[in-house]
């Protein structure tokens, strides 16, 4: 597969992930968009305080998590948020779970094996 195959391929796994779940769903590392993404983050904390509801489902959520912080000061650490602290953090990720996919075993499932194998 040479680049410009590898591209097109890329372009269209994007599209579709935008097309399923919106526009902005993926953020390209040195976009110039972060700083939206960042103060779009930010300001629906802020909003959280706008009701009584909401208030109760993030207190709850933090409260589950074992952390101590309100709506306000989570907004203001999103915006120190910077490109190096997401490459730092994407790097750290480890895999420590794989799934394997299997049939359940039934007749259909072997149909279903033996028509892909012809």
């Amino acid at each position: 597969m040479d680049n410009s195959e590898k591209l097109k391929a890329l372009d269209a796994a994007i599209s579709k992930i935008e097309k399923d779940f919106g526009k902005g769903a993926i953020m390209k590392l040195g976009d110039k968009s972060k700083n939206m993404d960042v103060s779009c983050v930010a300001s629906d904390l802020r909003s959280l305080t706008d009701s009584q509801g909401e208030l109760e489902g993030f207190y709850l959520s933090l409260a589950l998590d074992g952390l101590d912080c309100s709506p306000l000061e989570l907004a203001e650490l999103c915006e120190e948020v910077t490109k190096q602290d997401v490459i730092d953090v994407a790097n750290s990720v480890e895999c420590d779970m794989i799934y394997f996919l299997k049939g359940s075993g039934s007749d259909e499932d072997e149909d279903e094996d033996d028509d892909a194998e012809a």
